[in-house]
């Protein structure tokens, strides 16, 4: 189980409402979860199987919600989980993974993430999605720098793990919104590799979960202003945008190729697409 916090991007709400999409895992139907909290800017979310609810992070809070059909409560999750933590422009540049037994509510670690020493860039390292494999290893993407941490969960080593050049290779219009955001969402499909997406150019790459060599996936189009990646069960990828809907993907060869079979808005995808 993972949870992320991300903190790129810049907007004031004063009310958000939200909709997850609940798998049949969950429930016989997809359905929409709606509540009203106000500036809660959601960032970053999982599930919570076993007491059944939804965990939301938040840009504007530092603190932990709840959800579930009953309403938002805050602070009041119970399992577990890994916390990607990225101080905003007007603070100290700190980027960390942390854990948390939130049944006891006590710390069980919170590892610093090093920057790049011998990079000449002069933007901030923005640590922004995590992916954890069966080996005890977190991955964390950095949307500002637009390299990948790897975390040792079990000793607290912290490294940069890849820094492939794929990562800056394509063009950029600084113009596009959140131009500044990069390396985003992060799946890991359990074969030994990642999936990541960069948001700023709708790339994304297959990264060897061993030695760090990256590849650029072909596809039919790109994810322009991807946020998140998740795996549904019968192998299709789902990638988010928050601006752009929902992309439905497949490949037949491990993510060297793939290609888009479906597209939708978030609110429609909740109300047309059955989970498998």
């Amino acid at each position: 189980m993972n949870f992320r916090s991300k903190a790129y991007g810049k907007m004031s709400l004063t009310a958000f409402l939200l909709f997850l999409l609940v798998t049949t895992s969950l429930a016989s139907d997809p359905y929409v979860i709606k509540f009203h909290s106000p500036n809660l800017y959601p960032e970053g979310m999982t599930w919570d199987s076993s007491n059944q609810h939804f965990i939301v992070g938040s840009l504007r809070y530092r603190a932990l919600f709840s959800v579930s059909d009953a309403a938002v409560a805050v602070d009041t999750p119970l399992c577990p989980l890994l916390a990607v933590i990225h101080f905003v422009e007007d603070l100290t540049p700190f980027n960390a993974l942390a854990a948390n037994d939130l049944r006891s509510l006590s710390p069980i670690f919170l590892y610093q993430l090093p920057s790049d020493l011998s990079t000449t860039s002069h933007l901030r390292d923005v640590a922004n999605d995590v992916a954890v494999e069966f080996l005890g290893n977190a991955y964390i993407t950095n949307s500002g720098n637009n390299f990948i941490w790897k975390v040792n969960i079990i000793n607290g080593e912290a490294s940069i793990f890849s820094e492939s050049p794929f990562f800056t290779k394509y063009r950029v219009d600084p113009s596009t919104p959140n131009s500044s955001s990069g390396l985003n969402g992060i799946a890991y499909i359990g074969k030994g590799y990642l999936l990541f997406v960069q948001s700023n150019t709708g790339k994304m790459f297959k990264v060897d979960a061993v030695d760090g060599i990256a590849r650029t996936v072909i596809l039919n189009g790109d994810l322009l202003l991807a946020d998140d990646v998740a795996v549904k069960k019968n192998g299709v990828v789902v990638v988010v945008s928050p601006i752009n809907g929902a992309w439905f993907l497949k490949s037949q060869d491990t993510w060297s190729e793939g290609w888009v079979i479906d597209r939708d808005s978030l609110i429609s995808m909740a109300s047309r697409h059955r989970w498998q």
